[in-house]
């Protein structure tokens, strides 16, 4: 047998206190991944927010206002508005 494999059979013992951080460390790293997970899912949704009130801003002009009339959009002045 080879020096590697010797090395994988062997029993290592394990302290009930280290089995518990090992498993701290395991719940810590899942926990990480969900939140990082999360945080790139909310930095889409923020970047596609910030886009559409960025095509908003461009399509309302200064002084014009959209009416909904049914389903579509009128412009008026603000005083008619």
């Amino acid at each position: 047998m080879s020096a590697a494999a010797q090395a994988g059979s062997k029993d290592v013992d394990v302290t009930y206190e280290d089995q518990l951080k090992v498993n701290e460390f395991s719940r810590n790293n899942a926990r990480l991944t969900e939140l990082a997970q999360e945080i790139r899912a909310r930095r889409s949704a923020l970047e596609t927010l910030t886009d559409a009130a960025d095509e908003v801003e461009m399509a309302m002009e200064e002084g014009d206002v959209k009416l909904v009339v049914g389903e579509s959009f009128v412009d008026v002045d603000e005083e008619f508005a």
